[in-house]
């Protein structure tokens, strides 16, 4: 496939290489112009979509997850993949490696490499509905009434 979609695209650059010069020993009126430029926003469009396919067609490769010694426990693997559901769930959004690599990487120095801290920063990001895990960030507020804390609460 990715072959024959390497030929394609080489013909269609040959193609348009082709109404170039055409355009260019053509004698130049408004009407002949009005049409070059209809012919290159057509050509633009054309390449768009063809580098669109080409994502698909020649995808990047992932590279391996790799989470670290401190953390490869279950409880912090099966809290990770919580949240990778949640993000697909609620948000479309499906981490590829790049970015989970560097979110994890975000989260164990966010949490001081604890995985406790990390877990529970997991939890309260799910439960802010962020797509991203942001540090909790404490303030002190006087007026705090009927304070309820769903921490003890387990929605697995």
């Amino acid at each position: 496939m990715k072959q024959t979609w390497d030929k394609l695209w080489t013909e269609l650059t040959k193609f348009h290489e082709k109404i170039d010069d055409l355009f260019a020993v053509i004698p130049q009126s408004n009407e002949l112009y009005k049409k070059k430029l209809a012919c290159k926003r057509s050509w633009d469009k054309v390449k768009q979509y063809i580098n669109e396919v080409d994502s698909y067609i020649t995808p990047i490769e992932s590279i391996t997850v790799v989470i670290p010694d401190a953390f490869n426990n279950d409880k912090f693997i099966e809290k990770w993949q919580f949240f990778k559901d949640y993000l697909e769930e609620q948000h479309q959004i499906k981490l590829k490696s790049r970015r989970e690599i560097v979110m994890l990487k975000q989260l164990i120095k966010d949490s001081d490499k604890d995985v406790e801290k990390a877990i529970e920063l997991i939890d309260y990001n799910i439960w802010s509905g962020w797509k991203v895990i942001w540090p909790i960030i404490k303030t002190n507020n006087k007026n705090k009434k009927n304070e309820k804390s769903d921490a003890d609460f387990d929605g697995n």
